[in-house]
Parts: structure tokens; C-alpha cells; sequence
């Protein structure tokens, strides 16, 4: 779970469209803008107050999903610590498999017995190697409440990004909304333009679409 926080793309990216010019920006052009910042699309039609609404949103849930991800990182390498230092926990190549049955075994033995009665036909059975013993349980439960708390994190972080999915997909459904107020010639997603063609005594309309972003 380990993230590089990416606010300081955000800040340069809404610095960039604080600073450009106003322009007539079309439906689908805000609809993408916002799509990919919040809060860019609104500012390209001029409506800041809803712009600041979505950034602010944005900048929150970014900060949110920073501070989670350090945390879990932090539990993450408390937990593996004490299995190394106080089980004697080989760590090398092992998956999230092995540091759950850490959580919840004293050791590598007691591991094995409960596999080959609950877990067959196929139990997974540790070999020497990656033998762990804990010298007592309230070792073993320390261990378990890191454990614990990183995977929470990262269940925190998995909702912070959906959140952050939402708002992007919202901001932008706004900025179209409103860049279709303030262009009310324009749909939200095209221009279509009707052009009669040869055929035209046949009922037949031929249809041009122009895009314009």
C-alpha cells in the first residue's frame, strides 16, 4: 500500500487553471476537464464558486487518502517488524497469506496441525524455513492489532478513492450542465447540425456533427 501523494499535481494543475485566460469552452470540453481535475471545467465557463466547491472536495479526499496510506504504511512495517524481531519470522517472498496465519497461530506447528484437519483436501502446509513462534499470546496479539489496523487502512483507502471517483464524475457532469446554461444553442455532448442533401424530396436528411472541445 505504498503511494507517492499526488498533491502536489493537483495544486499545479489548479494553479494552471486559475491563472488561464476565460474562454468559450463547449459542453464536452468542461464535461472532460472536470473529468480529469474537479472543478477545472467549471472554472474554463467562468463559474469559480462551483469550481471551488469540487476542488475543495478534491484537495480534502487527496489529503484524506495521503494521511491513510502513510498510516497503513506505518502498521505495515510495525507488524513485520515484530514477526521478524520477536517470532523470528523468516519475511522473505512471503505473501499476505503467511502474515495473516501470523495473526492467528502461535507457531508454524500449530499452523500445520489445524491445515491437515481443516483444510483439506489441500492444506497449506509451512515448510522449516518458515517457522515463526510467538513467545506468548499477547505478543501474538500485539502482532495481530498492527495487522489489523494496516488492513483497515487500506479498506479506508480503497473508499477515499471511490469517493474521489464520484466527485470526479460529478464535477464533471456539472461543468457540462452548465456549460449547456450558458450556451443554450449546444447539447451537452455535440452540435448537430442539419444539412439537406440531394435525396431531400425523398424525406431523406442527411446530419453533420461538429465536436468542438
Amino acid at each position: 500500500m505504498r503511494t507517492r501523494s499526488p498533491l502536489w499535481v493537483w495544486c499545479a494543475f489548479m494553479t494552471v487553471a486559475c491563472v488561464a485566460p476565460a474562454q468559450a469552452v463547449s459542453p464536452r470540453g468542461a464535461f472532460f476537464r472536470s473529468l480529469l481535475l474537479p472543478g477545472w471545467g467549471q472554472l474554463a465557463i467562468d463559474a469559480p464558486k462551483r469550481a471551488a466547491v469540487f476542488a475543495a472536495a478534491e484537495g480534502a479526499m487527496l489529503a484524506g487518502a495521503a494521511g491513510t496510506a502513510i498510516m497503513g504504511n506505518i502498521y505495515r512495517d510495525d507488524y513485520r517488524a515484530l514477526a521478524a524481531a520477536v517470532a523470528g519470522a523468516n519475511l522473505a517472498g512471503k505473501g499476505d497469506g503467511y502474515f495473516s496465519d501470523l495473526a492467528f497461530y502461535e507457531t508454524r506447528a500449530h499452523h500445520n496441525q489445524a491445515a491437515l484437519i481443516y483444510d483439506q483436501p489441500d492444506p497449506t502446509l509451512y515448510a522449516p524455513e518458515d517457522d515463526w513462534q510467538w513467545p506468548s499470546t499477547e505478543d501474538r496479539m500485539t502482532y495481530r492489532r498492527y495487522w489489523n489496523r494496516s488492513r483497515a487502512m487500506g479498506q479506508r483507502l480503497d473508499y477515499v478513492l471511490f469517493a474521489m471517483s464520484l466527485n470526479h464524475l460529478a464535477s464533471a457532469v456539472d461543468a457540462a450542465k452548465q456549460a449547456s446554461r450558458r450556451n443554450p444553442g449546444t447539447s451537452a455532448w455535440q452540435n448537430v447540425v442539419p444539412r439537406v442533401g440531394t435525396a431531400a424530396a425523398s424525406g431523406r436528411v442527411d446530419l453533420r456533427c461538429a465536436w468542438s472541445f
